[in-house]
């Protein structure tokens, strides 16, 4: 980086060409890029870890909710497995054969951090988009889905059956398929996040 910024410095002062600096380094990065297909990620250790689905080289990376490991062929292969103390969280067929998805029955089951703060982990399909189902975290296993309440059996006003601290409040949904549509939320969201459709409204 030096280098290039004094090369840079010449080519201000009209001392070398900015066409040729910038054809060599692109050449430089190009070859530098190339080497990351061979990578192999090492962890205090020495081991290195392979995709399970590409054989590609994984990578920990940082994101929203923490480190994850992805796949070194992304987008081609959109692997990903959670970091499990520097190490990636990779199931084998046993453990995906006991978690079906109770939904599709194509997919498993697998645990997930879920978004913005406090809010824990939840058990979701891992043919998301295509199944979009999910299950609440029961102490590092996938719980049972608690029953919808009935059509009709809340109204706003009512005390939340969740918190037992807010009150229903009837708002809109903004997006999604469902835009529009009147729902029941609890007054203390985003601390509880109680949903139910508004019979009363809908």
């Amino acid at each position: 980086t030096r280098q290039v910024e004094e090369e840079l410095d010449r080519v201000a002062q009209g001392r070398q060409g900015y066409r040729q600096l910038v054809a060599r380094v692109d050449r430089q990065l190009d070859e530098e890029l190339g080497k990351l297909s061979s990578l192999q990620v090492k962890v205090p250790g020495g081991e290195t870890f392979s995709c399970p689905e590409c054989g590609a080289p994984l990578r920990r990376r940082k994101g929203r909710k923490g480190a994850f490991w992805g796949c070194g062929g992304y987008p081609e292969c959109r692997f990903t497995a959670e970091d499990d103390g520097g190490r990636p969280l990779i199931e084998s067929e046993e453990e995906k054969a006991a978690r079906p998805c109770p939904e599709c029955g194509q997919g498993h089951l697998r645990r997930r951090k879920a978004g913005g703060k406090g809010r824990g982990w939840f058990w979701g399909c891992d043919r998301y988009p295509d199944c979009r189902a999910t299950l609440p975290d029961d102490d590092g296993k996938p719980g049972e889905r608690k029953p919808r309440a009935q059509q009709g059996g809340h109204k706003a006003g009512d005390e939340c059956p969740k918190c037992g601290k807010g009150s229903l409040v009837s708002r809109k949904l903004k997006k999604g398929r469902n835009a529009g549509k009147p729902f029941l939320g609890c007054s203390g969201y985003p601390r509880c996040d109680f949903f139910a459709w508004d019979a009363q409204k809908g």
